[in-house]
Parts: C-alpha cells; sequence; structure tokens
C-alpha cells in the first residue's frame, strides 16, 4: 500500500495533478489516518515525525522497518537458541515463523527490495533523453526518409503516378515535426539557465 501510494505520489508531481482531483493520491496524513495508524503500523509520535520529514517519507519509512527488523534478528535467534534447549525436538521453533531468526533476515531482504525498486522508478521518472539518443533519433529519422523517398521514386517511375511529389514533402514535415516535438516533450520545462 506504501508502495503504490509513493508511486502515484510521484506520478501525481509529475502531472501536477491538484491535490482535491481523482488522480491524486492524498497526503501524508490521509494516508496515516486511513491505513497506518488503524493497522497499528506506527505510532502518532512516529507518523507526526514522518510527516515533518522534507525528504522521501516512504524512504524514511522503509528504513525504520529496516532498521526494526535487523534489531529483531538477534533476538529470534536467542528465542530459537533457548526453545531448542527447552524442548527436545525443534518442532515447536519449526512450526512457528516468529521464533526463526531466518524469517526477519528474509523480511529485510524483502523491505530492502521493495527499496530498490522504489528509488529506480522514481530515478527513471526523472530521466531526460540522452544526448546520444538525440542524435540516433535523428539518423533514424533521416534513414525512413531516403527510404520513403527511394519508394515513392520507384512507384513514380514505375506506375507514372505524380502523386508521390505531392505526398512526400507532407510526409517530410510531419515526421519532422513529430521529431522536434519529442525533442521538446524530452525536457518539457527547459532550462534554469535560460
Amino acid at each position: 500500500k506504501i508502495f503504490y501510494w509513493n508511486l502515484d505520489k510521484l506520478d501525481a508531481e509529475s502531472h501536477s495533478y491538484k491535490p482535491q482531483g481523482p488522480n491524486h493520491p492524498g497526503t501524508w496524513q490521509d494516508l496515516c489516518e486511513s491505513w497506518l495508524l488503524p493497522n497499528n503500523l506506527l505510532t502518532q509520535a512516529e507518523a507526526d515525525n514522518l510527516g515533518a520529514y522534507k525528504g522521501n517519507k516512504c524512504n524514511a519509512l522503509f528504513a525504520m522497518y529496516e532498521r526494526s527488523l535487523r534489531l529483531m534478528i538477534p533476538a529470534a535467534a536467542t528465542a530459537t537458541d533457548t526453545a531448542t534447549a527447552t524442548t527436545s525436538s525443534s518442532s515447536m521453533v519449526d512450526s512457528d515463523p516468529i521464533l526463526r531468526a531466518d524469517f526477519f533476515g528474509g523480511m529485510v531482504g524483502h523491505v530492502l527490495a521493495i527499496k530498490g525498486r522504489m528509488a529506480s522508478i522514481g530515478e527513471v521518472q526523472h530521466l531526460k533523453v540522452p544526448f546520444s539518443y538525440y542524435h540516433l533519433t535523428y539518423l533514424l529519422l533521416l534513414i525512413s526518409l531516403v527510404l520513403l523517398a527511394y519508394a515513392f521514386v520507384f512507384i513514380n517511375n514505375k506506375q507514372g503516378n505524380p502523386l508521390s511529389l505531392v505526398i512526400y514533402p507532407a510526409v517530410v514535415i510531419v515526421l519532422s515535426g513529430l521529431q522536434e516535438q519529442a525533442n521538446k516533450m524530452s525536457d518539457p520545462f527547459g532550462d534554469d539557465e535560460s
């Protein structure tokens, strides 16, 4: 739920959705009141501290969860050793996943995986079109226009149809306009240097 809220928040920021709009995920307070506090995932003090945090609240929340889980691993290992020494068989330890230290280790791995995915999605959303890709798209446009010109000359030569002389300039204008629009959309807000 927190992961999807963060993705919706990043999406809303990139599209400049209004806070009251239907596509806006809501504020941090809304998430805390509707889901985190009623399910006892956070205390009110933790929610207030995270609300005052200026950075990415979800990354801070996952860092808190990761630290809590790492603190539980030694306690779970001690509980496992105590339960094994008390009982002759380890069936109780194996049947209760809370008593197993590897349970918390696996949860830490899942928390780190989610944090990594959130970070990579956030980085991808802020990428611009690299300079080398601009030249690659420009080269592909030129190649497609040359092949199209060759095809129109071939059609005009074989069929004697002069319509290709009208169609080709229109296609060139449309494709050049699409390439210019794609270049402008790669950096929609421009530079701060202007």
